[in-house]
């Protein structure tokens, strides 16, 4: 859970040292028990599913139903507590609700790749079979979608590498980085000195 919240901070560029990281630090802490919960229910889950839940009353107690019904009380729990602990309407939550409908919901073409149940896109199989993958993410007239989409690429690349290390037998792979200037975060650099 921790990588996917690592994730998904890197691509909302949610790193953040000034007044606005307590807003961060709320964000990356309802994500972390949103993914709990999510998981818990025995399902997979999108962007629209998240959006969704910070909306819809309905929503929340729909996901609170199926995760009970998997007996996982526990984590419906710790999301309840922290919900209640913040104001109402959760303002605390709003710049990640705004930014996840503005980078990966309101645009048709964006939302259609990447608000699937069933991804036809999986790396790390990718990868062990040594098949070639091709991200062309331009900066164009989706920039910010683009560049977010980039930065959850390299972090995925991030973890798969860490994941190989000390593994010899492991697949060499070909990493090309064409104008990662566009897309660069803090989880760039562990991928280049890790990678070699």
């Amino acid at each position: 859970m921790f990588q996917l919240v690592d994730m998904l901070t890197a691509a909302l560029e949610m790193e953040s040292e000034t007044d606005s990281s307590f807003y961060y630090e709320n964000q990356q802490a309802f994500l972390l028990k949103l993914f709990c919960l999510f998981q818990a229910t025995g399902l997979k889950f999108n962007f629209i599913d998240i959006v969704e839940f910070l909306n819809y009353e309905n929503s929340r107690k729909h996901v609170y139903n199926l995760a009970i019904d998997k007996e996982k009380r526990r984590e419906v729990d710790d999301m309840m507590v922290y919900l209640n602990s913040l104001k109402k309407g959760y303002p605390e939550l709003l710049g990640l609700k705004t930014k996840l409908e503005q980078l990966f919901i309101l645009d048709r073409a964006v939302s259609s790749l990447v608000n699937t149940y069933d991804s036809e896109i999986h790396i790390a199989n990718d990868l062990q079979e040594k098949n070639m993958v091709l991200f062309s993410l331009s900066s164009g007239d989706r920039y910010r979608s683009n560049r977010a989409l980039s930065r959850m690429v390299i972090s995925i690349l991030n973890t798969l590498v860490g994941q190989k290390q000390g593994h010899e037998k492991q697949p060499f792979w070909l990493l090309i980085l064409d104008e990662f200037g566009q897309y660069a975060s803090k989880a760039l650099e562990p991928l280049i000195t890790t990678a070699r």
